[in-house]
């Protein structure tokens, strides 16, 4: 569970400062785990220095989170194989 609120921090910390691009998908809108050319991805972060929001999740997450316009969207599981729950913030 804290892996994936750490990545959605980072994503957050990713689009914070630019909306302009979705990332619809793992690795990206292209698959590959680059972001677009004007990106300005934060070389260094804690849990205070360049972070956008910050989420506690109920359960254990199961996706990598995705962001469309400014909802980013992630998966969760209170029982693996059995509830999965979308959540959007």
């Amino acid at each position: 569970m804290l892996r994936i609120a750490l990545a959605v921090v980072l994503l957050g910390s990713l689009t914070g400062s630019s909306m302009a691009a979705d990332w619809p998908a793992f690795r990206g809108p292209q698959g590959n785990g680059i972001a677009p050319q004007d990106a300005a991805p934060p070389l260094k972060w804690d849990r205070e220095k360049n972070v956008a929001w910050r989420v506690k999740l109920d359960a254990t997450g199961n996706s990598s989170p995705i962001v469309v316009g400014s909802v980013v969207y992630i998966t969760e599981s209170d029982k693996p194989g059995k509830t999965l729950t979308l959540r959007a913030f």
